[in-house]
């Protein structure tokens, strides 16, 4: 099965996964836009703006995508990866992993090994490490969707989804 085999119910429509996708970015890229405007931009900022990106927030952590399973992990390597993310930044792991172990893998692919909790934890310490050196949440997104860091069910980072996370696992 390829990726353009994948199907999503979209506005009523069954369309090719990649289509949806790009609408999902497209919104979460207004999304952002509508965030940096209210809080930027507060004088010009009205109750229907505030709505709206409140509006579009719910409607889009409604959505839910479904992918096939992933391939089975190597048990070892799957605890080497989850204790190098408790102390390492992402793309650090995955060098000492192909350095190391002699493994070549993505960042999706560490996702995968490590799991989505240990690569959480390594981008809020990440952040900490960040806020220690005046480097802001929307400066850290930047820098997130820059390296093309997944976020957790959205296509790119924003200010308040690295703020999201710093709460979560703060």
């Amino acid at each position: 099965m390829t990726d353009k085999d994948y199907r999503i119910r979209f506005g009523g429509k069954e369309i090719p996964a990649y289509q949806a996708w790009k609408k999902l970015e497209i919104a979460h890229a207004a999304l952002a836009v509508l965030e940096k405007f209210n809080l930027k931009r507060t004088s010009l900022a009205t109750d229907l703006t505030r709505e709206k990106e409140e509006e579009v927030k719910r409607r889009l952590a409604e959505i839910e995508v479904q992918v096939p399973s992933a391939p089975k992990k190597d048990k070892d390597l799957t605890e080497i990866a989850h204790a190098l993310m408790s102390k390492h930044a992402p793309e650090d792991v995955m060098d000492i992993l192909r350095r190391e172990h002699g493994v070549e893998i993505d960042i999706n692919g560490l996702i995968h090994l490590a799991g989505t909790e240990a690569y959480l934890t390594s981008l809020a310490n990440e952040v900490q490490m960040f806020s220690q050196n005046a480097i802001s949440y929307d400066q850290a997104a930047d820098l997130w969707n820059e390296a093309k860091r997944p976020a957790p069910g959205k296509p790119f980072w924003t200010a308040s989804s690295v703020k999201a996370l710093v709460e979560e696992t703060g």
